[in-house]
């Protein structure tokens, strides 16, 4: 396993800044009208550069009967332990916040808080377009 970056060492590198400054709401339907959407100005960690990684991840597919009806599963393989520490460091880079940006969710329906980052065209097709190829195959 490689190392993982310090969150300033990460910070540094990634560069998070305030893409969108909007109204979000909590958990309990409170309004806040200053939440971010941020995105990166810098550099992805080397860990989520998947188009030039030689990392072969073996995807697999687990079906939950749920019912008539429905269909739940989930996908274990798709990141590497590297790639996943490396995505949590900008998770926290980023930050968490209660208050989800652009939506309005009713008193107590979400109680979680969550990093809000949309990546760059460039971003996204070195790691969101060839993350999805590793497990498309499979929905």
């Amino acid at each position: 396993m490689v190392a993982l970056l310090s969150k300033s060492s990460i910070t540094s590198l990634c560069k998070p800044q305030v893409l969108l400054t909007t109204v979000g709401s909590g958990p309990f339907g409170e309004r806040k009208s200053d939440s971010h959407i941020y995105t990166l100005g810098g550099q992805l960690p080397k860990q989520l550069d998947l188009l030039k990684s030689n990392v072969t991840q073996k995807t697999q597919r687990t079906d939950y009967n749920i019912g008539a009806g429905g269909i739940a599963f989930k996908i274990d393989g798709i990141l590497s332990p590297d790639e996943a520490d490396a995505l949590a460091a900008i998770s926290e880079s980023v930050g968490y916040s209660r208050f989800a940006p652009a939506i309005r969710t009713a008193p107590g329906m979400r109680q979680n808080s969550a990093a809000h980052w949309i990546p760059s065209e460039e971003h996204a097709e070195a790691f969101l377009d060839p993350m999805y190829e590793r497990f498309a195959h499979l929905l």
